[in-house]
């Protein structure tokens, strides 16, 4: 097996750099049954986000695309069945696929819901808005922030650290 990185997969899609497209195509095609490409989660997550935002395919077109990789015998996509499930939701203009495909592993996971603040991706299955968290709920986060605190005190480190907004 063969782990493909996502600029191969948008070189062989989009075929917008003659010299990679043709690299890509040649790896691709040169995939069989017996050594398959590897796509994992991360890749088809990231495909996705660059194909609808770098390319600006829409929701059918780019549900094609993954509903194809699905279906090609000489890749194995990682978590297909949630991928599938995703690539639904998304075809059906519930949620983005990135949205779509945190909300299918949860459920496979067995999570009872999804937490979340996005106001698209409560029209998944599974996921729930949870604006208004009440203190008790917040225990476990000051416990961690706790213990977190503790060990940089043990290190010599007196706060938590800052990170700048992106």
């Amino acid at each position: 097996m063969i782990g493909l990185d996502t600029n191969v997969l948008v070189r062989y899609i989009t075929q917008d750099d003659p010299a990679q497209a043709a690299k890509a195509a040649a790896l691709l095609e040169s995939l069989t049954a017996a050594e398959p490409g590897f796509i994992s989660l991360v890749v088809t997550a990231e495909l996705a986000w660059v194909l609808e935002r770098t390319y600006r395919l829409g929701r059918g077109p780019l549900a094609a695309v993954v509903e194809r990789l699905l279906q090609t015998e000489t890749l194995r996509v990682q978590n297909d069945t949630e991928v599938f499930a995703a690539m639904l939701e998304m075809r059906h203009g519930h949620a983005d696929f990135a949205d779509a495909l945190i909300a299918a592993l949860a459920r496979s996971a067995g999570c009872r819901h999804t937490a979340t603040f996005d106001r698209r991706a409560l029209r998944l299955a599974g996921v729930a808005r949870h604006l208004s968290l009440g203190r008790s709920r917040w225990s476990l986060v000051g416990g961690l922030r706790r213990a977190a605190a503790g060990a940089r005190s043990a290190r010599g480190a007196s706060k938590l650290p800052r990170f700048a907004p992106v």
